[in-house]
């Protein structure tokens, strides 16, 4: 969930609780979780499908045959039932990409001014020591 300020992360069970109003989903689709919290597109009528990331990252020179370890068991995690099931009971997307896949998408800064240029156009302040 997207809250501006100095909340990084908000738990679905706080929106549940009625402690937090989700206003819209970066995402393509509506959250199977969620589904009375509307997509940017459907709230803005702008095509923001930015969604949230997750990934993983080593030191500069990780040696191949030790990356090529971390990513066969970080996809074997992937695949699990069990996984899966943890990510669907929250709402998460899915969206599994592989280190050279995952380098390709470079767009981590657009996606930070994407978020930006959103709260400008919605009138919310957005302030962080990391931006």
């Amino acid at each position: 969930m997207f809250s501006p300020g100095e909340i990084d992360l908000v738990v679905d069970t706080d929106a549940q609780a009625g402690r937090i109003r989700s206003l819209v989903f970066f995402s393509r689709t509506r959250a199977p979780k969620f589904t009375d919290v509307p997509t940017t597109e459907e709230a803005t009528g702008h095509k923001w499908h930015e969604g949230v990331w997750r990934g993983f990252a080593a030191p500069k020179g990780l040696p191949k045959e030790t990356a090529a370890q971390y990513e066969t068991a970080i996809r074997k995690i992937w695949d699990s039932a069990e996984f899966k099931e943890f990510m669907n009971r929250r709402g998460l997307d899915m969206i599994y990409l592989d280190s050279a896949g995952f380098a390709l998408l470079r767009c981590i800064q657009s996606t930070i001014g994407t978020m930006r240029l959103c709260c400008r156009l919605s009138g919310v302040e957005c302030t962080s020591a990391r931006t």
